[in-house]
């Protein structure tokens, strides 16, 4: 004869495979949240490579490139803009210039809250970009 009684689970054939979905999960909002800090941060490296080229034909950071530029970043959401270290003072061919940007950009955040709670948020993260070239002017 058969045995048609059914076997009881186990919680212990089940907490591995949850264990793994929630891992993955974490993860998974930890890997869009760098990458939209990378994203961000990608945006403000190309304006300050544009820049940097505007200054190596002018030969320093103008009045009209900082406000075109001050311009840019703050419609991206950025604020506390900074250019202390940039060179404005008009150089001779073949001076070292430097554009030096510091901003604080929005990020968006995901978090957890509790154990099934998903919060998103935005956040403030600084960057710091640097770039040098010679005069061209």
């Amino acid at each position: 004869m058969k045995n048609n009684s059914k076997k009881l689970g186990s919680i212990g054939k089940l907490l591995p495979v949850m264990l793994g979905m929630c891992t993955a999960a974490v993860m998974s909002l930890m890997y869009i949240n760098y990458m939209k800090q990378m994203d961000i941060r990608e945006e403000v490296s190309k304006l300050a490579r544009q820049y940097t080229l505007r200054m190596e034909t002018e030969g320093c950071f103008t009045n009209e490139a900082t406000m075109g530029l001050t311009e840019k970043l703050m419609s991206l959401g950025g604020k506390d803009i900074s250019y202390t270290g940039s060179t404005f003072t008009p150089c001779d061919y073949g001076t070292r210039i430097y554009l030096c940007i510091r901003v604080k950009m929005p990020v968006p955040d995901t978090v957890f809250n509790d154990l099934f709670g998903i919060e998103s948020k935005e956040t403030y993260k600084e960057i710091y970009i640097k770039n040098s070239t010679t005069a061209k002017n």
